[in-house]
């Protein structure tokens, strides 16, 4: 029995060796490298590039025609179906670190991808790298016209996809009249040298308003944002925007921070026409004072719109110490230097004697 148990022992062991001799053969052919093969019949061994693409290129027009080819270990070559390999695709977004992504989009965006094929040990790939492009940008307006101390909405075309640059966004405005006399090559270097034109006059903070009466274009410098380029936006007619002079009608206004000022030594009553109103009012010694009559009129936004002094409505009234408490009317009067921006300005008030 010891003698059949010893040749079941060795049967078992040389078919064990058998066994491992068969699954470790190695005359057995096996993967020694992975490529691709182009439609042209050159071949990938290792990386290769497909160069670079503007920006809204289709990935179908980038992607090449390949066949993914495996050579073995007895230099038999064979095409490997989709299902012996693995396929990654990577994503190096500009300016940030490569990230996994299940596929390539039909218009990939900006920066580098890398498409990598793996059986086993073995890997290929390719890659390819999109570059941003220039968009074409416009200037809009709520309306192409308005008085000068209206306020339109000022935005630029694409204003929804611009939200991570929106705050960078400048706006400017140039005379119509200047910049269509500008040579075809004046007009073609602008984009690289507006900020030092001295007929070139920031929107401030995006806001059109107080501009002096005329027709203008106005522009925009839009920072580089997602898959564009910095640029400069488009001058041309639908850019062009008209300021009129405005007219404005106020009354019953109360000059509350009036200061009447008699004098000293000036006898009571007196006629209005020979008191000074003044804006504020500092005493600064015996008989001594410095002050303005300077007035402002503000607009809704708390900007002054002009500036200007009181005179009286009626200046025969005579007045004395009895009147003090009392309101009297005036008129705002505008500097001359408005007559440029304004067709009529008509604002009356008033202001209590002190």
């Amino acid at each position: 029995m010891k003698k059949i148990t010893a040749v079941l022992a060795i049967v078992a062991v040389f078919a064990l060796a058998a066994v491992c001799l068969a699954a470790c053969n190695p005359n057995e052919a096996h993967p020694s490298k992975v490529y691709l093969e182009y439609a042209d019949g050159s071949t990938n061994e290792s990386t290769i590039s497909l160069g670079e693409f503007s920006y809204g290129t289709r990935f179908a027009d980038i992607e090449p025609q390949y066949k993914v080819m495996c050579l073995y270990s007895d230099n038999s070559v064979k095409e490997l179906a989709a299902s012996e390999y693995t396929v990654a695709y990577t994503y190096n977004p500009v300016g940030g670190e490569g990230v996994t992504v299940d596929e390539i989009p039909q218009a990939p965006d900006v920066g580098y991808y890398e498409v990598s094929f793996t059986l086993g040990d073995y890997s290929t790939c390719y890659g390819f790298i999109i570059n941003p492009s220039d968009r074409e940008y416009r200037v809009t307006f709520s309306t192409r016209s308005w008085t000068y101390i209206d306020t339109p909405q000022v935005s630029v075309t694409h204003a929804d996809e611009l939200t991570e640059v929106a705050e960078n966004i400048n706006y400017y405005y140039i005379d119509k009249e200047i910049y269509d006399n500008f040579t075809d090559e004046e007009k073609a270097n602008f984009a690289d040298n507006y900020f030092s034109h001295k007929d070139v006059w920031p929107i401030q903070n995006g806001v059109p308003s107080m501009i002096v009466p005329g027709t203008y274009y106005a522009f925009a410098y839009i920072p580089a944002c997602g898959n564009y380029n910095a640029s400069l936006s488009v001058i041309d007619a639908s850019t062009t925007f008209t300021i009129t002079k405005a007219s404005i009608t106020r009354d019953e206004v109360y000059f509350d921070n009036a200061k009447i000022y008699i004098g000293y030594h000036t006898p009571l009553p007196i006629e209005l026409s020979k008191v000074l109103i003044y804006d504020w009012l500092e005493f600064v010694g015996p008989g001594e004072f410095r002050g303005s009559t300077r007035f402002f009129i503000y607009g809704e936004s708390d900007f002054p719109l002009l500036e200007g002094s009181l005179e009286w409505a009626d200046g025969t009234i005579t007045v004395s110490e009895e009147d003090i408490g009392k309101r009297f009317d005036v008129v705002f009067v505008p500097h001359p230097y408005y007559e440029e921006y304004f067709n009529t300005i008509d604002i009356t008030g008033y202001v209590i004697m002190n």
